[in-house]
């Protein structure tokens, strides 16, 4: 199954990435809820963290941190590690791939 399809398959159940273990790898569905998408939405997606973009869980707790390791397609050959408060690693929807 590809990324984009497990965004939209109705069976995958969307959850904040703040709910992850250790090691889960997914696929990010939205970077932030609406409420608070103008401050920090723009920078998490500039950062990586944009739709369809393929992410494992290195640390949990404060921070969390995400390694990002590909995007939509496999145009993004970025790879980097992301520390997100728990705040926002609320607000970054994700689904298993």
């Amino acid at each position: 199954m590809g990324v984009l399809n497990a965004m939209t398959d109705t069976k995958k159940r969307v959850e904040p990435l703040s709910t992850k273990a250790k090691g889960w790898k997914g696929v990010v569905v939205e970077s932030l809820n609406h409420e608070n998408n103008e401050r920090d939405g723009p920078v998490l997606r500039a950062m990586g963290l944009r739709p369809a973009a393929r992410v494992r869980v290195c640390r949990v707790g404060e921070p969390t941190i995400v390694e990002v390791v590909g995007g939509a397609g496999e145009t993004c050959r970025c790879g980097c590690r992301i520390g997100l408060c728990r705040e926002l690693a609320d607000k970054v929807l994700v689904c298993e791939s």
